[in-house]
């Protein structure tokens, strides 16, 4: 049984007053206009004004940063422990009799829970400190504590230390700081909010919430509440297959999730109810389902070859399980390597039925390369799913450290990155990233804060000028040159910083924008522009807000023509915007001066037209290039602006309905075209995957084989030669304006083929027909990048061969979104075994084709198999004709 430790749970007089209802009408924080939806503390609000154990202070309002007092903590505990009862009195020399906390101080008096400030006085008024919280909900929720140690240094004297030490035991209380409880700092009601959430969440029994099925023979159950310090058994469940009492063990998976394990497995539409006994409370259900597997992933990314019984981890429909949880579904479980990894896999297949790894076999390994690729297949029934090929990096741990330091930041508070090297005397510096190659394999790794101690050493040429801390703080003393270096194992990397009196303070020295002339139309009109403000080393500067840059309007003549405003103050990145807003009449050109008192920084020229002259409008796109190439990272979508300009002065972003948006392809063909009937303004149109999503139902038709859908599809997939392609907006049938854009594709196509001819099935279930027999040669365009041929079969009928080259190192499905080009199919009735492999690309050139025996089994004679081969566009680079005789 578990043990009955002190954290069990509350005192039992108090065990009911916890669940009291609402006294107030409810209201959420999602009502409460001045709780923002990213505030630390909403969620607490929602609970205690969801619950009822507080309410705003309007309909609208909870102001969460206003203080509480006495009489309103008396009134919450009153009200959410239910301690009223008829004729208390609360006695008190300043709270009368018809005060409206009256009752609740009486309640709490009576409760024991809050007392006298001394002098027969409780002080209705005064704002209550965290102290007086700690002692107050100690005593609401009966909590006992150890007396354990805690990082706070502020408390010993406080009158209310035992209660703050077992408010942190029970983890419902934080300090201010890491080592500041505050206990004198008054409480806001977002605070207490949180008080009360955490301290409900710390008490609440704990209970079984959710079980569930990970295969015939074990369940996952969940608990919730407080199980800090239970000793949870099998003796705290209760177990029922169809209503009877079964025989089970218990294993702690984590603090709140136990497996329980079966002796008899369960059938098909068993109903399973797990009760919560003894320590736990709770009950939940499942009606049993044979599992069926359609989706396999590989999860495994890094394995060590310093540790021993290393397993490759696998997830089925999407939840983490093992070969063990699917072998006891009826599912035979392979692992497929493509390095000698596995334990108990003497022949070197580098196949395993459990993926247990041999770290022999990955030390061996690593010494050549740092990776290996692995997918999981099950079989069941005849059915086979398969997982994708996923890639494993293989790490020495006892080789720490960096081979090379290649990059190291610095930084202060006010700086994301001093460029210059530059610090004052007094400013605090912190070498906060560093880049590096590591001895264990991996390369291009940040180092952050976490790991800085752990791999890297700091040290100064000379700590009277600036000492540097182990964690990459620098501390800069008296004025000079120091050579600060960052070492891991033998790399280093010396950063030569110069320490400049404090009397010259950084302050702001200059302003970079982008873009050239500002020109708008009269009648203020804006445009925005992005700047950068640097100090006097040429570092980015921060500003402590929008005044710190002064603007001066732009003047032609006497005449202001522009006005500008600044967003606000500049990050440590020195980044903000200043709109620049043209005057309601006057035109001509000046320069908008941003100034710092009697320092210019930066002058912006501008030109202001009237608007009198003929108008021209101009399309601008998102991208200038768009590649056809799924596996490229780049902008696939067109994203179209109509701006309106006079004489080359920009008026507005025009309204873009019922105009009509075309767009062509390179030799003028219409691919898209939509007339925009928003009935709202719309001033920009985008249509995500515009040429793509086409291009693709080219793809997919293609891959079907079918004659007449294949010879369309390829018609179609000729509109997207590379060049230059078109958007073009018109208002009704007249041409308002055009933008041209790139068009490429860098996918890898099969640039040749050669294929036997001839080849027959000469018998019923003859196996006698291979790849290598089938295809001879096969040569992409990939000459960038090595690959493989795969061929698999692609259904569980097995009544189809796909080939298909791919970039990746180890592909497990054809898949076009990721850039695999079409190679071909072999349509056969059934195709036995069903088998995947690969054919190993080197500089786009097959070097091995071998492998896989194909067995037509339903094949009638005379009936013909067909394989082809695909360029972009084309049908039939090459085919073989196969007849069974």
């Amino acid at each position: 049984m578990a043990s009955k430790n002190y954290r069990k749970f509350m005192a039992t007089g108090l065990t009911a007053a916890v669940v009291a209802s609402a006294v107030a009408p409810v209201a959420s924080a999602a009502t409460f206009t001045d709780v923002p939806a990213g505030a630390w503390y909403k969620q607490a609000v929602d609970y205690v004004s969801g619950k009822g154990y507080m309410t705003g202070t309007s309909a609208t309002t909870f102001a969460p940063t206003k203080d509480i007092t006495r009489a309103e903590a008396a009134t919450l505990f009153a009200n959410k422990l239910d301690l009223y009862k008829t004729g208390q009195v609360a006695g008190y020399a300043d709270v009368k009799s018809g005060a409206w906390y009256h009752n609740a101080v009486a309640a709490v008096k009576e409760g024991n829970i809050m007392g006298s400030t001394g002098d027969n006085m409780f002080s209705p008024e005064r704002l209550i400190t965290r102290g007086e919280v700690a002692a107050l909900i100690v005593r609401a929720y009966g909590l006992k504590g150890t007396g354990a140690s805690h990082p706070f240094t502020d408390v010993d004297n406080s009158i209310f230390k035992n209660d703050i030490s077992t408010l942190v035991e029970w983890k419902i209380a934080d300090g201010k700081s890491a080592t500041k409880f505050a206990p004198t700092d008054l409480v806001t009601r977002a605070e207490m909010a949180a008080f009360i959430q955490k301290a409900d969440e710390a008490t609440a029994k704990a209970e079984v919430t959710a079980v569930s099925a990970i295969n015939a023979s074990d369940l996952k159950v969940n608990l919730r509440g407080n199980v800090s310090g239970l000793e949870i058994t099998k003796d705290d469940f209760a177990v029922k297959v169809n209503g009877e009492a079964v025989t089970f063990t218990a294993t702690k998976v984590s603090d709140t999730e136990y497996k329980l394990s079966l002796v008899k497995p369960l059938k098909e539409d068993d109903k399973v109810e797990v009760t919560g006994s003894a320590d736990l409370s709770g009950t939940a259900a499942v009606t049993y389902k044979t599992l069926v597997v359609s989706k396999l992933e590989g999860v495994s990314t890094t394995v060590y070859t310093n540790d021993e019984g290393q397993v490759l981890k696998l997830k089925a429909n999407g939840s983490e399980t093992s070969a063990s949880d699917l072998a006891k579904d009826g599912y035979s479980v392979t692992f497929r390597a493509t390095e000698d990894v596995f334990a108990n896999d003497a022949s070197s297949t580098m196949t395993s039925s459990t993926g247990l790894l041999d770290k022999t076999k990955l030390a061996t390994l690593v010494a050549t390369k740092n990776s290996f690729s692995y997918n999981v297949s099950i079989t069941k029934n005849n059915q086979v799913v398969a997982s994708e090929y996923v890639t494993v990096a293989v790490y020495d741990k006892t080789k720490t450290g960096a081979a090379s330091i290649e990059e190291v930041n610095l930084s202060t508070a006010d700086i994301a990155s001093v460029s210059s090297n530059t610090l004052l005397v007094g400013e605090t510096g912190t070498i906060d990233s560093v880049v590096a190659d590591l001895l264990d394999g991996r390369q291009d790794v940040e180092l952050t804060d976490a790991t800085l101690s752990g791999l890297l050493s700091f040290s100064s040429s000379d700590v009277t000028i600036a000492d540097v801390s182990s964690a990459g703080v620098i501390t800069t003393k008296r004025a000079g040159t120091v050579d600060i270096t960052v070492k891991s194992g033998d790399a280093k990397k010396v950063i030569t910083l110069k320490v400049a009196p404090s009397s010259q303070a950084r302050e702001l020295s200059s302003i970079s924008y982008t873009g050239g002339t500002v020109k708008l139309v009269s009648g203020t009109k804006s445009q925005t522009v992005n700047i950068v403000a640097k100090d006097q080393f040429g570092d980015t500067f921060k500003t402590a807000g929008a005044s710190a840059i002064t603007v001066q309007p732009a003047v032609s003549g006497t005449a202001e023509i522009a006005t500008a405003t600044v967003a606000g103050a500049t990050d440590t990145f020195g980044r903000t915007t200043v709109t620049v807003t043209s005057n309601a009449t006057n035109t001509g050109s000046g320069n908008i001066k941003l100034v710092s008192g009697s320092k210019l920084l930066a002058s912006i020229p501008v030109s202001v037209a009237s608007a009198t002259a003929a108008d021209t409008k101009e399309v601008t796109l998102n991208a200038d290039t768009i590649d056809l190439n799924p596996a490229v990272d780049t902008k696939k979508s067109i994203s179209v602006t109509l701006k309106q300009y006079y004489n080359g002065h920009y008026n507005a972003d025009l309204d873009l309905n019922t105009h009509k948006v075309v767009v062509k392809d390179a030799d003028g063909t219409v691919v898209y075209e939509e007339t925009l009937a928003n009935p709202t303004a719309n001033v920009s149109f985008s249509r995500a995957d515009l040429i793509l999503d086409t291009k693709q139902t080219a793809i997919a038709n293609i891959n079907k084989l079918d004659t007449a859908v294949t010879t369309a599809a390829a018609a179609q997939l000729q509109n997207f030669e590379t060049g230059k392609g078109v958007v073009e907006v018109y208002s009704g049938s007249t041409l308002v304006a055009a933008k041209n854009f790139n068009i490429i594709d860098s996918s890898a196509t099969v640039s040749s083929a050669a294929f036997a001819s001839g080849i027959d099935f000469t018998a019923i279930n003859q196996t006698n027909l291979k790849l290598s027999e089938l295809v001879s040669t096969i040569t992409t365009s990939a000459s960038a990048y090595d690959g493989v041929l795969r061929y698999e079969v692609s259904d569980a009928n097995n009544d189809e061969l796909i080939v298909y080259y791919s970039k990746s190192a180890a592909p497990a499905a054809y898949d076009y979104d990721n850039g695999d080009v079409l190679v071909g199919k072999v349509i056969a009735t059934p195709i036995a075994p069903a088998v995947t492999g690969d054919i190993d690309f080197v500089d786009g050139t097959a070097s091995t084709i071998s492998g896989v025996t194909l067995t037509s089994t339903n094949l009638v004679a005379g009936e013909k198999v067909q394989f082809n081969v695909y360029k972009r566009g084309d049908v039939s680079v090459a085919k073989t004709i196969v007849t069974k005789k």
